[in-house]
């Protein structure tokens, strides 16, 4: 884009000086709290604010007229512009496409009415902060039953979601939940109860899923969190570590731990590029082989297998409470900053094969 001074832009859009200038002192720097520093890291349209001072001290000059307005791509638009197009993808998913239209008018005639009040432009940004919380797995039921149907047995789906069970074949398809696993057993029931399902690519709950995965990440972000929202609301949550906190509590009241009889799979080290990979054979009600692939840090390379005589069904029934509340493995505490790190896990199935893969960390 090429410079454009203040003044110019200040004939399609008077209101602009408040939204380049507001909350900045008398030496150019941005007050606690400024206007114009929510704006910069929002929209990312900002001017240099001390070079606009010091010209407006020169008697005669005018600041408006040498001062160049600055447009960046910010991590806030690309982040709104990521959940506006899952939220889309939603509205196609259950035919809103009216709604979808008259979604976009609406937008259009807000971001009028933003651009010559910023008073509703700090409001619009306090509702985005309280919308996302709404919309989170920690407050929403609607997304925790996203999250917690990302991998869920039958028999968990009956325990949890009788009146679903009811209608399962029927909603399946709608919420695209889908069955990755069915164990080959002669026992029908044990074959029914201990089916897995998860969520089909792009399918609604995928994609409920993946809005609030968008929301942690980026209230996860100490800088994103708190130079932003911080500036309308007093400590602002960091909603993934606030949902695992819960659900550690939770774990913690029924005793439940990692089953310590399965290995878990990581791709990356913190110390550099290596690997160390755990794939289990199925056979029926089984898991009867281990292969491992590990790469250490200094390059050494294993591959062996092991015999094993693990019993699925018990491994589903072990994992069912993390799997049910995010998948929450283990954690440790930190003495040193006094920081809990939470670890997810992943379960991965590909026909008779099984695999159980680290996942996210959280810091409370």
């Amino acid at each position: 884009m090429r410079d454009v001074t203040l003044s110019v832009v200040k004939n399609r859009w008077p209101a602009v000086s408040s939204f380049v200038l507001g909350g900045v002192d008398e030496e150019g720097n941005y007050k606690e709290n400024s206007f114009a520093k929510l704006v910069k890291g929002t929209l990312g349209i900002y001017i240099y604010p001390k070079q606009w001072v010091e010209i407006a001290k020169t008697e005669g000059f005018d600041g408006d007229r040498h001062v160049n307005i600055k447009i960046e791509g910010t991590k806030f638009i690309t982040w709104l512009y990521e959940l506006n197009t899952l939220t889309s993808h939603i509205l196609r998913l259950i035919d809103f496409e009216e709604e979808k239209e008259n979604l976009r008018r609406e937008v259009v005639e807000k971001v009028e009415t933003l651009k010559k009040d910023p008073d509703k432009f700090i409001e619009t940004i306090f509702n985005i902060y309280r919308l996302c919380e709404q919309l989170s797995a920690n407050y929403n039921q609607y997304t925790f039953f996203a999250l917690s149907t990302r991998t869920i047995t039958y028999k968990v789906i009956k325990q949890k979601y009788p009146k679903l069970i009811e209608n399962l074949e029927n909603m399946t398809d709608f919420l695209g939940l889908d069955k990755i696993f069915e164990p080959d057993v002669s026992d029908a029931e044990k074959r029914r109860d201990y089916t897995l399902y998860s969520h089909r690519v792009n399918g609604l709950l995928d994609t409920i899923f993946k809005i609030n995965e968008k929301i942690w990440k980026y209230f996860s972000d100490y800088h994103s969190r708190t130079t932003l929202f911080g500036m309308l609301v007093k400590d602002p949550k960091d909603l993934g570590a606030e949902f695992y906190k819960n659900a550690l509590e939770l774990l913690s009241k029924i005793g439940w731990k990692f089953p310590n009889y399965i290995e878990t799979s990581c791709d990356s080290r913190p110390f550099g590029p290596n690997y160390d990979i755990h794939i289990y054979e199925i056979s029926g009600p089984l898991l009867v082989k281990e292969r491992v692939d590990w790469l250490t840090t200094r390059g050494y390379h294993y591959v062996y297998e092991n015999n094993c005589a693990i019993n699925l069904f018990n491994l589903f029934d072990d994992l069912a409470p993390a799997l049910f509340l995010g998948s929450l493995k283990n954690y440790y505490y930190s003495t040193y900053t006094s920081e809990i790190h939470i670890f997810t896990f992943e379960v991965k199935i590909n026909q008779n094969e099984l695999s159980i893969w680290e996942g996210k960390k959280f810091i409370i």
